[in-house]
């Protein structure tokens, strides 16, 4: 099981790792918009339905599936160094024990709620709106902050 976890987490991340490339296409601003929207759903990508694009292809899935605790759960990936060498030693994430997660072998898909996709499109979409307004506002922040330590 560990084995299958980490290679649907390697898969996830080559397909962020494509996606960013794809970003480099347009310019600065709008690529910088789309690279914190695909940042943001990686985060979010179990929140439909317990399954990012790796766990359905190796039928694994996270419960239980609310996504604001599996959207939770993964913002421990903030500190991967950690939480890889805790699931290498443990075979659970931090996460996982955070938010009371459980990583299963999938018994069968569920119809996706309307509920959980409103809520996680939601998240993202917020998230998203938040993030870039940091990252374009980051130098006037940097400015003043200047002008405060003058």
């Amino acid at each position: 099981m560990k084995t299958k976890r980490l290679l649907a987490f390697l898969i996830d991340c080559c397909i962020l790792g494509v996606c960013f490339a794809v970003c480099k296409l347009f310019p600065i601003r709008i690529g910088l918009v789309i690279a914190t929207f695909f940042t943001v759903c990686f985060y979010a990508r179990e929140g439909f339905t317990g399954q990012g694009i790796g766990k359905r292809l190796l039928h694994l899935e996270v419960i239980p599936h609310s996504p604001i605790r599996l959207f939770l759960r993964n913002l421990t990936l903030l500190i991967w160094p950690v939480e890889l060498l805790f699931f290498l030693i443990s075979g659970k994430r931090i996460g996982d024990l955070l938010v009371r997660c459980h990583v299963v072998e999938c018994q069968g898909k569920a119809p996706l709620s309307t509920h959980n996709i409103v809520l996680n499109a939601i998240i993202i979409v917020i998230v998203t709106l938040i993030l870039s307004l940091v990252l374009f506002n980051l130098p006037q922040m940097r400015s003043t902050l200047n002008l405060l330590y003058l």
